[in-house]
């Protein structure tokens, strides 16, 4: 434990008198060794704390990751239980139809940037900074996502009406997307709301839609 000796100097009390100085080494020398051991203890009892934080931290970290992936699990159950709930009430009256979705396409990574598409650079202070490289921002293309529809003949004319995807993942955007698509330009779709009852039209809207969606960042595709 020398390396607390530091905190002591040689003359850290009042100078005694010749007569009392043995008496008075001896008690400073115990005080010394007293602060010394209580320090060890306490630094002892950090290191042990630490070690039981980061111990305690894990262990919630593990049961957080179960309990999201115990929910994830659940709502799939739920899902394939309507679903099927659906499927066995309707039957033959489940359609196909065609929704829209997008994905982000980057263009090929650069070789001035790092394996994040990244750049690197100092600042005037000298502090290391970073940004997104130029290759790091891509685009928008949309495409076709099939849906099952529920489709229902009313009247005796026997009009057929369509219904909200049966599956998907939230149920807010279940209750949205109900607008089949009869012929409307394009412009005046309702990109998340739309259904298409053909594959070919959905394919028209999704490359008019990417196009638009182009131009818009000033890009040509």
């Amino acid at each position: 434990m020398c390396y607390y000796d530091s905190w002591f100097e040689e003359n850290w009390c009042e100078e005694p008198r010749e007569e009392e100085t043995a008496l008075i080494e001896a008690i400073k020398e115990n005080v010394r060794q007293d602060i010394k051991a209580e320090m060890e203890r306490l630094r002892k009892e950090n290191a042990e704390l630490q070690q039981y934080k980061k111990e305690r931290q894990e262990v919630e970290n593990v049961k957080k990751w179960y309990e999201s992936r115990l929910q994830t699990e659940v709502e799939a159950y739920k899902m394939e239980l309507r679903t099927a709930k659906i499927k066995e009430l309707f039957g033959d009256y489940i359609g196909i139809g065609w929704g829209v979705t997008w994905k982000l396409v980057l263009p090929p990574k650069c070789d001035k940037c790092d394996k994040d598409r990244m750049i690197h650079f100092k600042s005037p202070s000298g502090k290391d900074l970073t940004e997104p490289c130029k290759c790091a921002k891509g685009k928008k293309v949309f495409y076709p996502e099939e849906l099952e529809l529920i489709r229902i003949y009313q009247g005796r004319e026997r009009i057929i009406r369509y219904y909200a995807p049966l599956k998907t993942d939230d149920d807010d955007f279940r209750d949205k997307r109900h607008s089949i698509y009869n012929g409307e330009p394009f412009d005046q779709v309702g990109l998340w709301s739309i259904v298409f009852l053909d594959k070919e039209t959905c394919e028209r809207y999704c490359a008019w839609k990417t196009d638009q969606e182009a131009k818009k960042d000033g890009k040509s595709i």
